[in-house]
């Protein structure tokens, strides 16, 4: 794991209970997944792009190769480690993106529960996709 791996992770902890916002990008105000993800990556010094458009139920999360391309990360292969992002599928048309805290604790914000939370056990969601990120040069 890289220092930017740690960071990452301790700055997604961090936002452990921030509100839920659909779009948000406000610690005061509220957080979504995305939010989340583009807060962490900004607090560890990555270049983060500018997105809204999306809905709380929506299948279509084509635009994280564009967040992975501008903060640079890379695709992850093996065992989810500490700095891991994550898209999952929670149900039919619904995608969700999660920041791994280790690999059975994940930080995400969850809609039901109006808040960021940290989830401890293996994840009960299918992984999409999974993203780490790239050594800065």
């Amino acid at each position: 794991m890289t220092a930017d791996q740690e960071r990452l992770a301790a700055a997604a902890e961090g936002l452990v209970g921030v509100p839920f916002q659909l779009h948000g990008r406000d610690i005061l105000y509220g957080v979504d997944c995305v939010g989340l993800v583009l807060l962490a990556l900004s607090a560890v010094g990555r270049k983060v792009p500018s997105l809204s458009g999306y809905g709380l139920r929506n299948a279509d999360y084509s635009f994280v190769p564009d967040i992975a391309s501008s903060a640079g990360l890379g695709p992850a292969a093996g065992v989810i480690e500490r700095g891991d992002i994550l898209v999952v599928r929670p149900g039919p048309g619904q995608r969700h993106l999660l920041i791994a805290a280790g690999p059975l604790r994940f930080i995400h914000a969850h809609v039901g529960l109006g808040r960021v939370v940290s989830a401890a056990g293996p994840l009960q969601w299918p992984v999409i996709n999974k993203f780490r990120l790239n050594e800065r040069r």
